[in-house]
C-alpha cells in the first residue's frame, strides 16, 4: 500500500530533522547548572523512585507492557529519578552554578526528554487514546503514568537546577522515531500484527499524517518547556537566575 511508503518516507525524513537539530543546536560549551542542596528535593526523588519502581513492578505488567509508549516514558522518568539522586548526593556541597560535567549535560538532556514528551503522553492519551477505547481501566496506577507523572514533573522542575535547552531537540525527534521504527518491526514479528496504538497501523490511510504529527507535536511541547524554563529561572532567587543564561531558543543557538 502507499501508506506504507510514505510512512518510511516521514521515518526517513524525521531521521534527517534529528541530524539536523544535533548539528544545529549544539549545547553551548559554557552551559551552567543551579546548585540542588535541597534535603527536600532528594527525598522528592526517592519517594517517587520507590513509587515508580512499585508501579512497574507491581501493575504494569513488565515486559510486555513495554510496547506502550506511555511506559517508554514512565521508565525514562524511574531511570532520571535515580540518577538524579546520584548526581545530587555527589554535588550536595555545591553551593553556586558551575559549568557543567558531561554527565550533568546527560542528564540534563534526559530531563528534557522526560519532561517535554510528559505533556504529550498526557495529552494523547486523554484526548485520543481514552476516547477511542472507553473500556481501559481508569485505576491509580493508569491515571499515574498518564496524568500524576505529569504534576510530579512540574515540581521535579521547579525546585531542581536545570534548563530546558534546545540542543535536546534531536533526542526528544529521536524518541518517537526509535519507538515507531521498533512497534513496526513488532507487528511483523514477535508481536503477530498487533499494534500498541491504532494510530500506528500503516495501513490506515491517515498513518503518515499520525506519524509525521506525532514526531513533530515533540517538538512543540519542548519549546513550551523552553518557555517554561525561562518563567522559571524569573521566579526563582537571584542567586541563581544566571542559569537563564543557558536557556538557548533557536535565534540564540549558533552553528
Amino acid at each position: 500500500m502507499w501508506q506504507t511508503f510514505a510512512v518510511l518516507a516521514v521515518m526517513v525524513f524525521v531521521a534527517m530533522l534529528v541530524v539536523v537539530a544535533l548539528r544545529r543546536f549544539p549545547l553551548p560549551a559554557d552551559a551552567t547548572m543551579a546548585p540542588e542542596p535541597s534535603s527536600f528535593l532528594i527525598t522528592f526523588r526517592a519517594a517517587l523512585l520507590l513509587l515508580y519502581c512499585v508501579s512497574l513492578a507491581g501493575f504494569t505488567g513488565l515486559p510486555t507492557s513495554w510496547v506502550m509508549y506511555t511506559v517508554w516514558n514512565f521508565t525514562l522518568q524511574a531511570i532520571y529519578y535515580g540518577w538524579a539522586i546520584a548526581y545530587q548526593w555527589r554535588h550536595r556541597h555545591s553551593r553556586a552554578s558551575q559549568c557543567m560535567t558531561k554527565e550533568g549535560r546527560i542528564l540534563s538532556m534526559f530531563f528534557d526528554v522526560c519532561f517535554s514528551v510528559s505533556f504529550l503522553v498526557c495529552l494523547v492519551f486523554w484526548t485520543v487514546v481514552l476516547p477511542s477505547n472507553p473500556a481501559i481501566d481508569l485505576n491509580w496506577n493508569t491515571c499515574l503514568q498518564h496524568a500524576g507523572n505529569v504534576v510530579f514533573l512540574v515540581v521535579e522542575f521547579a525546585f531542581n537546577g536545570r534548563s530546558v535547552r534546545a540542543s535536546s531537540l534531536g533526542y526528544v525527534l529521536l524518541l518517537p522515531l526509535v519507538y515507531g521504527i521498533l512497534s513496526w518491526i513488532g507487528h511483523e514479528t514477535w508481536r503477530k500484527g498487533f499494534w500498541p496504538y491504532q494510530f500506528l497501523d500503516v495501513s490506515a490511510p491517515l498513518s503518515p499524517a499520525w506519524y509525521l504529527g506525532v514526531c513533530l507535536v515533540h517538538s512543540v511541547f519542548l519549546f513550551g518547556a523552553i518557555g517554561l524554563t525561562k518563567l522559571k529561572w524569573r521566579v526563582r532567587p537571584v542567586s541563581v537566575v544566571d542559569a537563564v543564561e543557558d536557556v538557548h531558543t533557536p535565534k540564540d543557538n549558533y552553528v
